[in-house]
């Protein structure tokens, strides 16, 4: 009797959801009849076929286009792979953040990283990608694009990119990238006056902070700290949050998260900050987690910020890993400065507002006051804060 039950049970499971689904599509509510009738059609008169993977692999990617976010999308696990050796600092690749802006049709290059094949090859932040060996880039996620770097036949990859209404091309060496996350060293002339640039944040970046900061102290006094901060895009949320606990003293806060139903704030755990005088140089390639750093110092006055607003990118994307090794990444959230300031489609501003006055922006990278303006005014304002 009970067995009976049992397959009684078993197959109401079964039939109930089956009926509901067609009563759903007779009257085609949220247009289910639409996606059966679709699927019907692809699969008797398509030329090409789709399985039941690929198929199911469109819907996601098809919701997530849906979702009109440039920051949200669907990974195969090859893609995911490649996005975590990027948080864990290792990857292969040219060495170039990318982004896409919002009704763009080409990703854009946020920063070449220091040191890589394509900064040495002349790439340069806001250079629009419009084809990989010969393949368009047109209208593909950044994603899309690195799969593409990444998945090249050959060892030297040719792109071709848009810079200021022209088009340029460049052949650079595809190779494993260490991130080099951060780097520092005294500035010439300047007593005890450290330059700390962060290219990105990623999970080994608080302890590249923290070892820069080690071994600057083991050569000289550290009397102030010019932290820089221009084309960083960003990266981990843990990461940044970490690196400003080095200089925020505890219960300062660092930021606020807003949820869809929920409301964190983070705040500084560290007893024992570092407290020197600081500048914080920014741009408006400066992005994501650049500005919650630059928010977290400006609003708590650890920091005075000198350069141009940023980028402005409030939002936090959160990777779901999916049962097959792949992922969706999708906005889960935004952030608030400590005081409560909006972040996202405004930027974090500048306490002394200073235009780049040279027109190459690999002067950023000099390390030379003479050249960088910014740079230049950056030490003004901290030899005031150091008297």
């Amino acid at each position: 009797m009970k067995n009976k039950n049992f397959i009684k049970g078993l197959v109401a499971g079964f039939l109930i959801p089956i009926a509901i689904i067609m009563v759903l599509a007779l009257f085609n509510v949220g247009n289910i009849g639409n996606l059966l009738q679709s699927t019907y059609i692809l699969q008797t008169k398509s030329l090409k076929s789709l399985d039941f993977t690929e198929k199911t692999n469109g819907a996601i990617k098809g919701m997530m286009e849906e979702l009109d976010d440039p920051y949200s999308y669907y990974m195969n696990p090859k893609e995911f792979n490649s996005l975590m050796e990027e948080v864990n600092g290792t990857y292969v690749g040219i060495g170039i953040y990318i982004s896409q802006e919002k009704d763009s049709e080409f990703t854009t290059i946020m920063s070449p990283i220091k040191g890589t094949p394509a900064f040495d090859a002349g790439l340069l932040a806001g250079d629009k990608i419009i084809s990989i060996n010969g393949k368009s880039m047109s209208e593909k996620t950044p994603s899309e694009v690195s799969k593409a770097v990444k998945d090249a036949a050959t060892k030297t990859i040719h792109i071709e990119i848009s810079r200021d209404k022209e088009t340029k091309e460049f052949d650079v060496k595809r190779t494993t990238i260490d991130i080099p996350t951060v780097d520092g060293q005294y500035i010439k002339n300047e007593d005890g006056i450290a330059y700390i640039s962060i290219s990105q944040f990623n999970d080994v970046t608080p302890t590249d902070l923290k070892k820069t900061i080690a071994e600057l102290q083991k050569t000289g006094e550290l009397k102030g700290i010019v932290l820089d901060v221009r084309n960083n895009p960003g990266g981990s949320v843990p990461g940044v949050v970490e690196v400003a606990q080095t200089f925020l003293p505890a219960d300062d806060y660092i930021l606020w998260v807003l949820e869809k139903s929920d409301k964190t704030s983070y705040k500084s755990k560290n007893t024992n900050p570092l407290s020197v005088p600081m500048v914080m140089l920014i741009n408006e390639n400066s992005a994501s987690a650049s500005e919650i750093l630059a928010g977290a110092l400006k609003d708590n006055g650890v920091a005075t910020l000198v350069g141009t607003t940023t980028y402005g990118k409030g939002i936090i994307q959160t990777v779901y890993s999916l049962r097959d090794g792949g992922a969706v990444k999708i906005t889960t959230a935004q952030y608030l400065s400590p005081k409560k300031h909006k972040i996202h489609k405004v930027g974090v501003k500048p306490d002394v507002k200073v235009k780049a006055s040279s027109d190459d922006p690999l002067t950023i990278y000099s390390v030379d006051a003479t050249k960088d303006n910014q740079l230049s005014t950056a030490i003004s304002e901290l030899k005031k804060k150091m008297q």
